[in-house]
């Protein structure tokens, strides 16, 4: 972990705490409290449905755009994953379990980023108990889960605190992970609630002329929004996740639906499911949605807009 490569990305981030600030206060540990101002879930009429009304910088803020995206208020921005995200040391376990525990995962990390959903309530210990309480699961290779992650943010920690960076609320999951798994333990289901527990930096999402802006460098090879990972560290039971200044001013929950196909994957439907019904659904045209009215059926959506 200590390479030339990481003292490059801490000095990138120590011109992202002066210019980017008006992105750092939507860090997890800064974001507003929920503010219930969600509209309810559509439902779709046959012969009418029409163009989104998608607030300003919405669709700057997909980091790939071929990806479906729920975008929360206060420009947090996440990309559901419904592949198996699970640690691969296992015995064989059943598709039901395969299913609720990437969807807990999903879950487990939204609510890192946006922890104001009263869905988030005990999403810790659910997704504890699950890995925990399945007796088909091996969990032998936690200690060394923990001994890796522990290395590496110790790692990421001394960086911030030799740059006086402890304080600046971008770094405050880097500080929360450090005196969390810095503990005299041997006992597996402690170090497996820990890593549970952990967070992670978000990648900051700017679009080209920010980036050329703020770092004074060529962007040839940029694409129009660009991901700026100030310290990549994703913890073992997280999934990346996004913050946006351009969907600072957002106030409800939208799922922006590219792929058809994902959206009526199982875990896709247990992730919605834990967010509730106050989801606006969003059609985006592109070369694999049609966004026609069967599609708009299937996908419970009266909006649609193209990207």
């Amino acid at each position: 972990m200590k390479t030339e490569s990481f003292y490059r990305l801490i000095l990138v981030a120590i011109i992202m705490v002066f210019a980017v600030l008006t992105v750092s206060i939507y860090l997890p540990f800064g974001l507003n409290n929920f503010s219930g101002n969600t509209k309810p879930h559509t439902t779709l009429n046959n012969t009418n449905y029409t163009r989104a009304n998608i607030p300003i910088g919405l669709l700057s803020a997909i980091p790939k755009n071929t990806l479906n995206t729920i975008i929360f208020p206060d420009g947090v921005v996440f990309q559901p994953e419904v592949g198996y995200s699970y640690p691969q040391n296992l015995q064989q376990v059943s598709l039901m379990y395969i299913e609720n525990i990437t969807a807990t995962m999903n879950m487990n990390t939204i609510c890192d980023a946006y922890p104001s959903l009263p869905q988030c309530t005990g999403i810790n210990n659910t997704l504890y108990n699950l890995i925990s309480k399945e007796e088909n699961i091996n969990i032998s290779y936690i200690p060394v889960l923990f001994n890796e992650s522990r290395y590496e943010i110790d790692t990421l920690y001394q960086l911030v605190r030799e740059n006086n960076l402890s304080n600046d609320r971008i770094y405050a999951p880097i500080v929360h992970d450090a005196n969390l798994i810095n503990v005299n333990t041997t006992n597996s289901s402690d170090m497996l609630r820990i890593l549970i527990n952990l967070k992670q930096v978000a990648g900051v999402i700017l679009n080209k002329s920010d980036y050329i802006s703020y770092f004074n460098i060529s962007a040839q090879n940029l694409s129009n929004t660009s991901i700026i990972q100030l310290i990549n560290f994703v913890p073992p039971f997280e999934m990346p996740f996004y913050l946006s200044p351009f969907t600072q001013n957002h106030t409800e929950i939208v799922d922006l639906i590219s792929n058809q196909s994902e959206f009526n994957d199982a875990v896709y439907h247990l992730i919605i499911s834990y967010l509730g019904q106050n989801i606006s659904t969003v059609c985006l045209i592109n070369r694999n949605n049609a966004c026609d009215v069967n599609e708009m059926k299937a996908l419970n959506s009266s909006k649609y807009a193209e990207i």
